[in-house]
């Protein structure tokens, strides 16, 4: 399905390329996706299609929350290392978050990613976490759900550290621990 609508997506963009836009026009294209799921195109200053790459970005909707509730959960870390995810570098799923998202190559602060047990907060949630501990506050802010994993299971949320492309977790990860951090949903992701 995703193969089709990005087919569709391209010959949307190559005909806007050919009959010609405004000079750096940002395009928003709902037949494409759902209300939920707007499409932005970027269509470079040239109209020549031949001559430039058209770059484009899907951008998900969430759903708001009615009212954010802050509530306690423990936090743990991890990263991709072969101890943590059971995949080494050469493995093709490598990175790939249960969502499937891919974090391979990324640090923290790129990713801002985050695996919860998909009961408790759902995949693709946006979520707030303020750390009770003032060791852990420079971690606060604002992370995605989009990972599970083995060991999340009810009220523990696993922190993405980073992709140090090792095979044993690094001392960051390691020296992380376990902590307890508010956590505020955002933003309700789906199932």
């Amino acid at each position: 399905m995703k193969k089709i609508i990005l087919c569709i997506l391209f010959i949307f963009i190559f005909y806007i390329c050919i009959c010609g836009c405004n000079n750096n026009e940002t395009i928003q294209q709902s037949v494409i996706g759902s209300v939920h799921d707007p499409v932005h195109i970027y269509i470079p200053q040239s109209t020549n299609a031949w001559n430039h790459i058209i770059k484009f970005k899907m951008i998900e909707t969430p759903k708001p929350t009615s009212t954010p509730t802050k509530e306690v959960f423990t936090i743990t870390a991890y990263d991709l290392s072969i101890q943590c995810c059971g995949k080494s570098i050469r493995h093709r799923e490598y990175g790939l978050t249960a969502r499937g998202d891919s974090i391979r190559w990324k640090t923290r602060k790129d990713a801002m990613a985050v695996a919860v047990d998909p009961r408790f907060i759902s995949l693709g949630s946006t979520i707030k976490i303020e750390f009770i501990d003032k060791k852990y506050q420079k971690y606060n802010g604002i992370y995605i759900a989009i990972d599970t994993g083995s060991a999340v299971k009810g009220k523990v949320i696993d922190l993405f550290m980073g992709d140090f492309r090792r095979k044993y977790p690094a001392k960051e990860t390691n020296e992380f621990g376990s902590t307890k951090a508010n956590i505020t949903i955002l933003s309700i992701g789906e199932n």
